[in-house]
């Protein structure tokens, strides 16, 4: 993700975080400061953070459904 150019501001990014995984040993640095620094400057982009495991797409797929249809229907 580092090496990517930034994504551009027009299109809002949503991240859907779990909240155990910024508990892991791993995780060295600040988990949500790291995913903060993904975001473009769209006023809609955000991170939501979920207590759920790393799979939150299987854990809680009606929250990503959801966000995925926001998304859809931006305007």
């Amino acid at each position: 993700m580092k090496r990517l150019p930034p994504l551009a501001d027009n299109i809002p990014l949503i991240l859907i975080s779990s909240l155990k995984t910024e508990n892991a040993d791993m995780v060295k640095e600040s988990w949500f400061q790291q995913q903060k620094s993904y975001l473009n400057k769209n006023p809609y982009s955000k991170i939501i953070r979920v207590d759920s495991g790393h799979f939150i797409q299987l854990e809680q797929p009606q929250l990503v459904c959801d966000q995925i249809r926001n998304l859809v229907n931006y305007e």
